[in-house]
C-alpha cells in the first residue's frame, strides 16, 4: 500500500515535470514577434501666414513744375497760353507818338504771347497780371502792351501787325473763343547782356525765357 502512494507521487510527479517541458519547449519555438518602432507624434506644423495682397508701388512725388519754354503751349483756367517770341529793343515807339529810352541799367524786353479761350464766355485778362521775374528775383510788371484779335488760324506778322500802348491800371483783355489774341508786353527789366527769365500771368504756369541782348 504504501508502494503505490509513492508510485502515484513519483507518477504524479513525471507528469509535472513532463507538462512543465512541453510549455517551455512551446514558448521556445514560437515565432517571436517583432517588436513595432515607436510611432512619431508629428509636431504640429506652424499656422500658415496669410497671403498678402501685393504692395502697389507708388510713383516718386513730382517734382516743382518745370517752366514751359519758347513755342510750347500751356492751360491756364479757361485760357491757352503760347509764348513765341521774347526779344530786347534798345528803344521803344508806344503809340507810334514818341520814343522811349530805358534809363542806364535798364533794357527793353518785348514778349509776344498768344492766347485762346476754351470757354464759350468772354474771359478778361488784367495787363497787370503781366510779369517777368529776373535771375535776382526781381518782379517786374508791363507797363505798355498791346494785342491784336486775328482767325486763329490767320497767319500774323506781330511786329507789323500789333500796336502797343501805355496802359493804366484797371485795363483789360477781353478774350473771346472765336480768336487768337496776339499780345505785344513790354517790361523795363534790370540790364544784362544774357540772362534767364520767368514769365508768367497772374498763377499761370511760368515760361523760362533766355534774353539776349
Amino acid at each position: 500500500m504504501a508502494k503505490h502512494r509513492q508510485f502515484q507521487i513519483v507518477l504524479f510527479l513525471f507528469a509535472c515535470i513532463l507538462f512543465l517541458g512541453c510549455s517551455s519547449a512551446g514558448m521556445s519555438l514560437s515565432t517571436p514577434t517583432a517588436a513595432s518602432a515607436p510611432t512619431r507624434t508629428p509636431r504640429p506644423s506652424a499656422t500658415p501666414r496669410p497671403t498678402l495682397p501685393p504692395t502697389e508701388t507708388l510713383p516718386p512725388p513730382s517734382p516743382t513744375p518745370i517752366p514751359a519754354g519758347l513755342g510750347e503751349t500751356v492751360s491756364f483756367g479757361d485760357l491757352d497760353m503760347t509764348v513765341l517770341y521774347a526779344v530786347t529793343h534798345d528803344r521803344i515807339v508806344p503809340g507810334g507818338m514818341y520814343y522811349y529810352v530805358p534809363n542806364e541799367g535798364y533794357m527793353v524786353v518785348d514778349v509776344i504771347v498768344r492766347l485762346e479761350t476754351t470757354s464759350s464766355n468772354p474771359v478778361e485778362v488784367a495787363w497787370n497780371d503781366f510779369y517777368i521775374i529776373n535771375e535776382l528775383e526781381e518782379v517786374f510788371n508791363t507797363s505798355f502792351a498791346g494785342s491784336g484779335r486775328f482767325g486763329k488760324t490767320e497767319k500774323v506778322d506781330v511786329f507789323t501787325q500789333v500796336d502797343y500802348d501805355e496802359i493804366a491800371p484797371g485795363d483789360v483783355l477781353e478774350i473771346i473763343d472765336r480768336y487768337a489774341y496776339y499780345c505785344k508786353v513790354i517790361f523795363v527789366i534790370s540790364d544784362d547782356s544774357e540772362q534767364t527769365i520767368l514769365f508768367g500771368i497772374d498763377a499761370s504756369p511760368q515760361f523760362k525765357l533766355l534774353i539776349k541782348k
